[in-house]
């Protein structure tokens, strides 16, 4: 999911899960009960802004706007949309000189959420993500839902390169992009793929990467590469061409080829 999972003290922890309306829990386990084992809920709660329809940041602007040269950033709905408390963070966004991949990603979380569900599984995982295993922000750039909608996901700007926590081993020259769901049970939607389309042709495009190509990268140590080791990668890989993860999920795993054409289609076009 991102860098670990692992919690500030090291020790480890698992993806998020989503699981609605519950009254109980229940565990299984391989192997027996670990000697420590913590059960984290968080309840997001349900916000008036949670049911907008159309966010600040998704709402048409007046006049016209002069016909883009590189391919278009895509309609976003910021922080603000979904409400991330700033006093969650610990420390300072940092920033990147160069972008060479794109990752992509599934959270693993529930698939059957409504539209005025997602906020508040974005809270969720940004509390999860902070207060929890003890990261700066949210691991994600962006995140991607079933709707097609694009959310910004970690914070610094989503002009800038900003480094996430996303890829272990190869967050230093990639932006992360997330589709919530558990993409290991189920097809991703067609709008989701478009929406994962139009970020990525947006930051490659912007960056002079090709969609389709392939780029040599440095690893700066995970489970799969060792520090320092130069790997060749897709310019948009699946989580698991880097770890050892089911990540993005199988149905979506299946997807990049196509994700790969059509976001070069989108970068020639403009």
């Amino acid at each position: 999911m991102a860098d670990g999972p692992a919690l500030s003290d090291g020790r480890g922890a698992t993806d998020l899960l989503w699981v609605d309306d519950s009254s109980a829990i229940q565990v299984r386990t391989e192997g027996g009960l670990p000697d420590s084992l913590d059960l984290v809920l968080i309840d997001p709660g349900h916000l008036a802004s949670d049911d907008a329809a159309a966010p600040a940041a998704a709402r048409p602007q007046r006049g016209r706007a002069a016909r883009p040269t590189a391919a278009p950033a895509p309609l976003l709905r910021t922080r603000a949309d979904w409400d991330a408390n700033p006093r969650w963070r610990n420390g300072e966004p940092h920033y990147m000189h160069r972008m060479k991949q794109v990752h992509i990603h599934h959270t693993a979380t529930g698939n059957g959420y409504t539209r005025a569900e997602v906020p508040g599984i974005l809270r969720g995982m940004y509390r999860y993500h902070t207060q929890t295993l003890g990261w700066f922000d949210i691991g994600y750039n962006f995140l991607v839902d079933r709707f097609g909608r694009a959310w910004e996901g970690r914070s610094g700007g989503i002009n800038r390169l900003v480094r996430g926590a996303h890829t272990l081993g190869f967050n230093d020259r990639s932006v992360g992009i997330a589709v919530i769901g558990n993409l290991d049970e189920r097809r991703p939607s067609a709008r989701a793929l478009g929406a994962v389309i139009r970020l990525a042709a947006w930051k490659l495009d912007r960056y002079g990467r090709v969609a389709t190509g392939r780029v040599s990268v440095r690893s700066t140590g995970s489970d799969k590469y060792s520090q320092d080791e130069r790997v060749r990668l897709h310019v948009i890989d699946g989580h698991r061409d880097t770890n050892d993860t089911a990540c993005p999920g199988k149905f979506l795993y299946t997807k990049l080829p196509e994700i790969r054409r059509r976001t070069q289609w989108r970068i020639n076009h403009w």
